[in-house]
Formats: structure tokens, sequence, C-alpha cells
């Protein structure tokens, strides 16, 4: 998830640096704002992501996942 949140962070740059180069009857300025918060929405959603991974071992109600064996192969 960390790394589609990491793409489409990139995607929203791309859009904001070709928002000029983009002939629609969207002003430029708005495709521009529009892909800068594409950017800073999705890095935010990155850093959020990690920061809940890195937190979830301090909570109440963690629990491991427990390991269980796969069947054995039947032929």
């Amino acid at each position: 998830m960390n790394t589609i949140s990491q793409g489409l962070s990139a995607l929203g740059v791309i859009l904001a640096h070709a928002a000029y180069e983009i002939g629609s009857e969207i002003g430029s300025d708005t495709i521009e704002a529009i892909g800068w918060y594409i950017a800073e929405s999705s890095d935010a959603s990155a850093t959020l992501l990690s920061l809940i991974a890195a937190c979830r071992h301090h909570t109440a109600d963690y629990a491991p996942p427990e390991p269980q064996s796969a069947p054995l192969a039947r032929f």
C-alpha cells in the first residue's frame, strides 16, 4: 500500500509540473492545484501508513498472527 501511495504522489507531481502543457477547458492553475493536492495527500497517506504499522505493536489489542501449517499435498 505504501508503494501505491508513493506512486500516486509521483503522478500528482508530474500532473502539477505538466499543467501548463495540458490544453483543456479547465484552467492550468486548477490542474496544477489538483496535482499538488494529489501529491500532498498521497505523501500524508504513506507517512500515516508507516506510522500505523509502527504503532500497531504498542496498542492494547495487538495480537500477532498465529502461524498455521499448510495441509499436505495429496495425489
